[in-house]
């Protein structure tokens, strides 16, 4: 659904609602995992070594490695907000920009087989949140109308500045956890998550060696399944500023030379792409990873590219 508006001026704004909704979606669910705690059971234990059996004696399916079922039970859907406003091209300047405000719900990832299905439900799984851009097309004024000779006219006129600058609100991503002594926590059973103490974007740092409050995770107890969720970070966003600087110059009557300077990120802005989110536990369940919640990449700095080109 959208309304457009000729607010005159040569511009016009219109305001959509864009949307779509997928039912039935495959995800697969392992009918064979350990039962909770079955390795932690005495009955179970090898009496020549006194260790666990291995997980093929412990299964619902003893023998069996995993058995995989899909099942067409996913959903996902997406809403957005979208504004678009435009200045068609007229006297030598054009300009526009958009904005779009998105939510995306969807039940994603592999089923649990001893949980409630509705711990994978994750709102606002895998949108980001807030995107828009601004653009404009310039073509500076002839500097011969000042001042007109050959040279003027040759080396000064014709000259356009072409710019765009978008922005991007960060991606989600899951905290994840491993410990130094690969300790079995819940003894079988569907896969652990990491236990959260606080909302870990509530009072983040958002400094690049502490993106999130990285004190919100702790150790789940023995046979405690955790209690986090997927995507509960977000991480940084992106801002980005593009730059064209284009001359023609005439060569004949119907040729040209067009020189143009293309400047990408033009402000040498660091934008931050990801994020450490895998934390670490020792034996007395205390985080020992060192670059947990800190930025681990960023995007590419400031590129000119120079081009000639000759049309006839």
């Amino acid at each position: 659904m959208e309304l457009q508006r000729n607010l005159g001026f040569n511009s016009v704004v219109s305001v959509a609602y864009v949307g779509n909704r997928q039912r039935h979606v495959s995800l697969t669910r392992n009918v064979n995992v350990v039962p909770y705690g079955a390795r932690f059971n005495s009955a179970n234990a090898d009496p020549t070594t006194g260790l666990p059996l291995s997980d093929n004696f412990l299964r619902p399916m003893v023998g069996l490695g995993n058995v995989n079922h899909i099942e067409n039970i996913g959903t996902r859907n997406y809403n957005s907000l979208q504004i678009t406003g435009t200045r068609r091209y007229k006297d030598g300047l054009a300009f526009g920009g958009n904005y779009t405000l998105s939510k995306t719900t969807a039940m994603e990832g592999t089923l649990p087989l001893y949980l409630d299905d509705s711990w994978i439900d994750d709102y606002a799984n895998s949108d980001r949140r807030h995107q828009g851009s601004v653009n404009a097309t310039w073509d500076l004024p002839r500097a011969s109308q000042l001042w007109d000779n050959g040279f003027v006219r040759a080396v000064l006129d014709n000259w356009q500045l072409a710019g765009v600058a978008i922005f991007v609100s960060g991606a989600p991503a899951t905290v994840t956890f491993t410990t130094q002594t690969a300790t079995d926590i819940l003894g079988g059973g569907d896969p652990g998550r990491i236990d959260v103490t606080c909302d870990p974007m509530a009072n983040a740092p958002h400094t690049f060696d502490r993106w999130f409050d990285t004190s919100c995770f702790a150790l789940p107890s023995r046979g405690d399944v955790g209690s986090s969720k997927r995507q509960m970070i977000r991480l940084p966003g992106s801002a980005d500023f593009d730059l064209t600087v284009s001359k023609n110059f005439k060569m004949g009557a119907q040729s040209r030379l067009q020189f143009r300077a293309e400047l990408y990120n033009v402000l040498n802005h660091a934008n931050w792409t990801n994020v450490n989110t895998a934390a670490i536990f020792n034996a007395l369940g205390v985080q020992t990873n060192p670059q947990f919640g800190q930025v681990t990449a960023t995007s590419q700095p400031r590129v000119i590219q120079l081009s000639l080109r000759f049309a006839f």
